[in-house]
């Protein structure tokens, strides 16, 4: 089985060095080490992808990597979204060369921005997808369709629109609801609503969320990818046909304990 390291910056060499030899001595190929989004090629071959850091470096695997399956390992993070411990290792591999795993599909969001004759692809995300005010201390303004019928005109500060396993992190700290994963559903939460006139909806996967952007905006995916969408732009967030798999120890049951009882112990 030919394996891939993507790490944080903060994992050491020799770490990772060390991982990468009880790998070799388990019986699988290192194909090579990185810490670096753009040292990362388009195509490569590996089996199984292993992400060591917390939930950003997750995040960015998913975006390079997919649909090739990844097991997110954590490293010096609260990692609510992780699989296993760093501690763990060598019973992480021990379970890798038995075969004693399962793939969870996951399902991924999609984002396209429209300004006048233009489309912008805002790519897949695997937790949320973030829409802010571009200017500081200037309200943010957008009316708000689902499926094509306004609900409403959003003031205040943006809004996020997460899946299931992004539920428990931006999204819930505005205040948004965790969303079982085994639940097919997207949660749009507003930031900061003025007179509190949106609250967090829950929607049906088959839903599309779109927003005409009545001020010039930014859009950032995972954390990591930002986009800017000129005033009058229209944005559209789905499902998209593009899926990540996960690399899965623990059922979806002890996963979401161990993530409420992570998130609420912070």
């Amino acid at each position: 089985m030919r394996i891939i390291i993507f790490a944080n910056y903060k994992v050491s060499d020799d770490i990772l060095n060390r991982i990468a030899m009880l790998l070799y001595e388990a019986g699988f190929k290192v194909i090579n080490i990185y810490k670096e989004m753009k040292d990362v090629p388009k195509e490569h071959d590996a089996d199984i992808v292993l992400s060591i850091g917390g939930d950003g470096t997750l995040l960015k695997a998913v975006y390079l990597f997919s649909p090739t399956p990844i097991l997110p390992i954590n490293y010096l993070s609260v990692g609510a979204i992780i699989e296993t411990e760093l501690k763990e290792i060598n019973n992480a591999i021990e379970r890798l060369k038995n075969g004693d795993y399962e793939l969870e599909q996951i399902d991924l969001l999609k984002g396209e921005l429209d300004y006048g004759e233009e489309r912008k692809d805002l790519g897949i995300a695997l937790n949320e997808f973030l829409v802010i005010k571009k200017v500081p201390g200037r309200a943010f303004k957008a009316e708000i369709f689902i499926n094509d019928k306004k609900i409403g005109i959003l003031r205040g500060d943006g809004f996020i629109i997460a899946t299931p396993i992004g539920s428990t992190g931006h999204s819930f700290s505005v205040g948004g609801s965790v969303i079982h994963p085994e639940l097919k559903a997207l949660i749009f939460t507003p930031i900061a609503p003025l007179y509190r006139k949106f609250a967090p909806i829950v929607l049906p996967y088959s839903s599309t969320l779109s927003a005409k952007i009545l001020c010039d905006s930014l859009i950032v995916a995972d954390g990591s990818r930002i986009f800017e969408a000129k005033e009058n732009s229209i944005l559209r967030f789905s499902i998209s046909d593009k899926k990540a798999y996960l690399v899965r120890f623990l059922s979806s049951d002890e996963r979401i304990a161990i993530i409420l009882k992570k998130i609420l112990d912070l």
